[in-house]
């Protein structure tokens, strides 16, 4: 269900109202890097959400848009067998915990390297897919940041 939508008869005009809430997603901490050794955490919304973590790469337009100075994103590239894989917890139902294995660092020099984050309730897709920018990093004692779960009404 990508959207929910309630749709009211009052009188002679149909009016709608989109009342979905979608799930975004923000680092807990400023930067973008993430390190492949340690594990990834997804705080979340409550015990019916899951979340499935992989990687793409975005599409670029071949054209500078003259607002912001930058190529605008066109679409979308899921990278071949990037599914990150859920590390069983004990019982913890405020997160959910990845392991990384992989750098990608073929996506990260270009800086075109994407966490996409599938929101499911109940096991059914909820919401659209979103995407946060990130780079993985083979370190040393770095924590990856918690990635927290906000609600925003549309």
């Amino acid at each position: 269900m990508d959207n929910v939508v309630s749709v009211n008869l009052l009188g002679v005009k149909t009016y709608v109202w989109d009342v979905s809430v979608v799930p975004t997603f923000t680092l807990e901490i400023d930067s973008n890097n993430l390190c492949v050794t340690a594990p990834l955490e997804i705080e979340k919304l409550d015990v019916c959400t899951t979340y499935d973590l992989s990687f793409a790469s975005a599409e670029y337009s071949s054209v500078i848009n003259p607002v912001t100075n930058q190529y605008d994103i066109i679409g979308w590239k899921d990278i071949p067998n990037s599914s990150l894989h859920e590390i069983t917890s004990n019982s913890n139902a405020d997160k959910q915990v990845f392991e990384l294995k992989k750098t990608y660092s073929s996506y990260s020099k270009t800086d075109n390297l994407y966490l996409k984050i599938t929101t499911k309730r109940q096991g059914c897709r909820y919401g659209n897919v979103q995407y946060l920018k990130v780079i993985v990093k083979n370190c040393g004692s770095i924590v990856n940041p918690l990635i927290r779960t906000r609600l925003e009404s549309n």
